[in-house]
């Protein structure tokens, strides 16, 4: 599917607009046996556990849908109890999970039967959960002051856990986000995808929640396919991305 994707907005930027180059991302040469090779491991785990957690997480919110950023360019019909966003973004001031056992929670979906597990490193809210070298709102800025997801990436690896990132390009504390040509944002998030995909050992899925607005032309996608499958050559990654 991602071939096929990668492909059709080939295609279409090419009615139109400059056709993208996508040379540099070897999947797009990969023949349906080395495809498959890749999705084994994945079409055989079938059962993993998805990790939604964060700041929000101390007011008993929805996760990021509950902060108000209401925006005209984006989805704001989602019915869920509201946070100003004064308020939902000085959460991470109270966030200190002295008790977070990364280990533990691997050894709880290990012991489920699980094979893969997939934790959120930002989501609509903007705010990483990890120690990022492009922003001041993430967890080295909190009471807690340690990278989770380097714990975490630890902890699956050492138990031979299959890795997974969440991240999503939705974004609605930063100011560039889908400003202008949105150009600034969106060479900020590659280099977040990049710190991700290049400082924590083998990441064995990224899981994208998709880009907010109606114009595909201000992301530049073949970039980032290039980059990510340059720095992990084995990855999968949904088709939201």
């Amino acid at each position: 599917f991602l071939v096929m994707a990668l492909v059709g907005f080939a295609l279409s930027r090419a009615g139109g607009a400059e056709a993208v180059d996508l040379s540099k991302v070897p999947q797009i040469k990969e023949t349906t046996q080395q495809r498959d090779a890749r999705m084994k491991w994945w079409r055989d785990a079938k059962f993993g556990m998805f990790l939604h957690w964060g700041p929000v997480s101390l007011s008993g919110g929805e996760l990021s849908w509950s902060r108000d950023a209401h925006r005209p360019w984006d989805i704001s019909g989602v019915q869920t109890p509201r946070t100003e966003d004064a308020i939902y973004d000085n959460l991470y001031k109270k966030f200190n999970p002295v008790k977070f056992n990364a280990g533990e929670w691997v050894k709880i979906a290990q012991g489920a039967g699980m094979k893969y597990m997939v934790i959120i490193c930002k989501h609509h809210d903007g705010f990483s959960m990890y120690d990022s070298k492009l922003t001041e709102y993430d967890i080295m800025v909190t009471p807690y002051g340690k990278d989770i997801i380097k714990q975490f990436a630890d902890a699956c690896h050492k138990a031979g856990m299959k890795l997974g990132l969440y991240y999503s390009t939705r974004d609605w504390y930063h100011a560039d986000y889908l400003v202008g040509d949105n150009s600034k944002y969106d060479a900020w998030y590659r280099g977040q995808v990049e710190e991700l995909l290049g400082k924590y050992g083998k990441v064995d899925v990224m899981w994208f929640d998709h880009v907010g607005g109606r114009d595909w032309g201000k992301w530049k996608f073949d970039e980032l396919f290039s980059m990510m499958y340059r720095l992990q050559p084995g990855l999968i990654v949904n088709n939201r991305a």
